[in-house]
């Protein structure tokens, strides 16, 4: 069997995934449970989720999440701020 090797993006680390994914976009939301610290961010048209573990002052990143629906979107819907475009 012939498998395919991560490329680019997907062959980075979570840890750099997550940094660079926050580099380049906005933060929108924030969210918590009792185990996990949630960021979504905005990267237009699509959503991102970065979980981080409580545990480490957040620096543990466990899943990194691309969220294109509007399902996943209701445990923030509340608390999105959106940067408004006057243009």
């Amino acid at each position: 069997m012939n498998e395919s090797k991560p490329t680019g993006f997907a062959r980075l680390s979570l840890t750099e995934q997550a940094n660079i994914i926050k580099s380049v976009t906005t933060l929108v939301a924030t969210r918590s449970t009792a185990r996990y610290r949630m960021e979504l961010y905005e990267l237009n048209p699509l959503f991102v989720e970065l979980s981080f573990t409580k545990y480490r002052e957040f620096k543990s990143i466990k899943e990194i999440k691309y969220i294109n629906n509007s399902d996943d979107l209701k445990p923030y819907l509340d608390d999105i701020k959106l940067p408004v475009d006057y243009a």
